[in-house]
């Protein structure tokens, strides 16, 4: 058993570990545990708190730390792509829009609206012909918001369900013109980035003209 002497002296040359904030090795003290320290004597006080900074980590659930935080990365890698969609489309940024996608990726848009026209684009050429016909700013403005994402990641394959708003500029007001929520499987590619396999657009509700106001005539080459 050590000495309450040579306890103070380790303890000289720890961080301080302030009750109830997490140590940096992530445990956190709880309220329990710090009850049950403060009834103790100070050398199994002492004691209680060198265990507590020297665990390498804390297992909750089975998970070790270091498993959760890389969890967390990959969620926060997957969200990057899904915020990317956005961002590039209402930019009218079409090689950005399309480096969110795998090579054989499928885009698909759903609806139990009636006569809502439903899509469904598969490839890269396919890909490429639906963003290069897209409304674009600065002849249109919209926005493509994105919400409340639900991202579970396995291994080198993720799925994410979120909601979607689309809005429009109508003589510089803001329009609701559809809303709905993104169904997305993503993979993790080579080069680390997480990009879409299939991304389907199920719209619940939408303007009987929301489907033409995003889209063009495709541009013909002279």
């Amino acid at each position: 058993m050590p000495s309450l002497r040579s306890l103070k002296r380790a303890r000289a040359h720890e961080p301080r570990v302030d009750p109830g904030r997490s140590s940096r090795s992530g445990a956190r003290t709880s309220i329990s545990e710090r009850d049950s320290r403060s009834s103790l004597p100070a050398t199994a006080e002492h004691t209680s708190v060198w265990l507590i900074i020297r665990a390498p980590t804390r297992i909750i659930d089975g998970v070790s730390l270091e498993d959760r935080v890389k969890a967390l990365e990959e969620q926060q890698r997957v969200l990057e792509t899904l915020y990317a969609y956005s961002h590039s489309i209402d930019r009218g940024d079409e090689e950005g829009w399309l480096e969110c996608f795998t090579d054989d990726a499928v885009f698909e848009v759903r609806s139990q609206i009636p006569d809502y026209p439903i899509q469904r684009h598969q490839g890269t050429d396919a890909l490429g012909a639906f963003i290069a016909s897209h409304t674009k700013p600065p002849e249109v403005q919209h926005k493509h918001l994105y919400v409340d994402p639900q991202i579970t990641v396995d291994g080198n394959r993720a799925g994410a369900v979120g909601y979607f708003v689309h809005l429009l500029d109508r003589d510089h007001k803001p329009a609701v013109v559809s809303y709905g929520r993104y169904l997305d499987k993503l993979v993790r590619a080579e080069d680390g980035r997480w990009r879409f396999v299939e991304r389907v657009s199920e719209v619940h509700a939408s303007e009987n003209s929301a489907a033409a106001s995003f889209s063009r005539p495709p541009r013909i080459s002279p």
